[in-house]
C-alpha cells in the first residue's frame, strides 16, 4: 500500500483533475481518507498551482447556510437524551 508521501506527481495529477473531491482522489489512488489527507492533497495541489501547474479548484466545504439554531436545539435534545440514561 502507498503512503501518503509515496504518490508521484503524474499520478497525483491525474487523480486531482479526474476527481470531484479530495475523498475521490484518495479512492483513486488507493489511500484511506482522512481529514489529514484531505488537508495535505489540498496543500500539494495549491503548491503546484503556484507552480504554473493548472489544477482545478474544488468547492470549499462551506458552513454557511447551515440553520445554526436548529443544529443547537438537536445537539441540546440528544445531550439530554443521554443525561437521561436512555
Amino acid at each position: 500500500m502507498k503512503g501518503k508521501n509515496d504518490v508521484d506527481a503524474v499520478d497525483f495529477i491525474k487523480a486531482w483533475q479526474r476527481s470531484s473531491s479530495t475523498r475521490e482522489v484518495c479512492a483513486r489512488l488507493n489511500l484511506p481518507y482522512s481529514a489529514g489527507a484531505s488537508r495535505r492533497f489540498r496543500c500539494r495541489a495549491r503548491e503546484y498551482r503556484k507552480r504554473g501547474v493548472p489544477l482545478k479548484r474544488y468547492p470549499k466545504n462551506l458552513i454557511q447556510g447551515k440553520d445554526w439554531s436548529a443544529l443547537r436545539e438537536l445537539a441540546q435534545e440528544e445531550l439530554d437524551r443521554n443525561e437521561g440514561g436512555e
